[in-house]
């Protein structure tokens, strides 16, 4: 009976001695679990597409980006026309953001983001020389953006009302001033005087033909009154 009791005692603890081994190994993984988690938040995802994308780094902006990614900056046709608003797949949206980046094109967050669920909704400024050059020196925006585990699917960026106005009148400026330049430009082409060309009279024209003929009549008539007096 003592044997089977000493039997008991060691067995127990040895389980106890397992479970007490098992017991960090299982925590770590728990933490590594979190971690993991917590380093692919939607808002976390965002982050980090947004500090690459500030930086200049398209790259590795795309790197937060699905391969069905959607991108989009609506109203479109209140930016000038070379500006990149619209493209779908990851091709066509890291070819975007390299234009971003030669446009100098840049976005600022203007508070902090919001997240429910896989969507973080962000007000921001978007700036670029493009929109400088027509006198609006950044407009206001407010993003939606849908993450799917670590990758982003959607960029959704609505310009604001009031940039939407101030844009298309700075568009609506500088197309009349480039329409009035242009009509300037050809009437002074019309107006330009043109050169007359002088020549010398041709032989046998001008007022020397007709001296030289009255000289012949004076000179015959007094021929014939001196024939008559002879006479």
């Amino acid at each position: 009976m003592t044997v089977r009791r000493g039997r008991l005692v060691r067995g127990i603890a040895a389980l106890c001695s397992v479970a007490l081994l098992a017991v960090p190994t299982l925590a770590a993984a728990a933490s590594s679990t979190v971690s993991s988690s917590a380093a692919s938040s939607p808002a976390s995802v965002f982050t980090s597409f947004m500090t690459a994308l500030a930086s200049g780094n398209a790259q590795s902006a795309a790197a937060d980006l699905a391969p069905s990614i959607s991108w989009s900056i609506a109203p479109s046709q209140a930016l000038p026309p070379t500006f990149p608003t619209t493209a779908s797949g990851l091709t066509s949206v890291g070819a975007l953001l390299t234009e971003f980046n030669t446009a100098k094109v840049q976005f600022a967050l203007t508070g902090t983001p919001q997240v429910s669920g896989d969507t973080v909704t962000w007000d921001g400024t978007m700036s670029a020389p493009a929109l400088t050059t027509l006198g609006v020196s950044s407009v206001q925006v407010q993003g939606t953006t849908t993450v799917s585990g670590t990758q982003i699917t959607v960029m959704s960026i609505q310009i604001a009302a009031s940039s939407v106005t101030a844009l298309e009148t700075a568009l609506t400026g500088a197309s009349a001033a480039a329409s009035t330049a242009q009509a300037s430009t050809a009437t002074k082409a019309t107006a330009a005087p043109t050169t007359k060309t002088t020549s010398l009279p041709k032989t046998g024209q001008g007022p020397l033909p007709w001296i030289a003929g009255l000289l012949l009549v004076v000179a015959g008539t007094m021929l014939v009154g001196r024939v008559r007096f002879a006479r």
